[in-house]
């Protein structure tokens, strides 16, 4: 909590996208460690959800998706090598969270908007280590 209020604090006050993609990330990490630890299918899906919405809102690191999906495979397989279940699930949620964002892109944001127009510049950091694209 600590390590989450002191980057954080740089934007209490404001509305950038900060505020819902830390929030949405946090709870989606809880609900998602939860769901792992005590096996359930269903709180797995949602935190899988509730990350994808995170990642929409504050464009980041997307390539984690997939693996979390195989991951989830992998976890829910049963006595199979992976679960095709949880693959179309998992895709499932991941689609609807963009389905999402791509309508409230639509009745929100202003004629010619584009979504994750900044993702170059982020993808750039994440490769680079946190150095700015600049």
């Amino acid at each position: 909590m600590t390590i989450l209020f002191l980057f954080y604090r740089r934007f209490i006050g404001t509305t950038l996208t900060e505020n819902l993609g830390l929030s949405l990330g946090a709870v989606g990490l809880a609900v998602l460690w939860r769901g792992s630890r005590e096996r359930q299918h269903a709180r797995v899906l949602i935190g899988i959800f509730l990350l994808s919405l995170a990642l929409n809102a504050r464009a980041g690191a997307f390539f984690v998706l997939p693996l979390l999906v195989l991951w989830g495979m992998w976890l829910f397989r049963g006595r199979s090598r992976l679960s095709l279940r949880f693959l179309v699930e998992g895709i499932g949620v991941v689609l609807l969270a963009f389905a999402i964002n791509l309508l409230l892109l639509k009745v929100l944001a202003p004629e010619g908007s584009t979504a994750f127009s900044n993702f170059s510049y982020t993808f750039y950091g994440l490769v680079v280590g946190g150095k700015g694209w600049g």
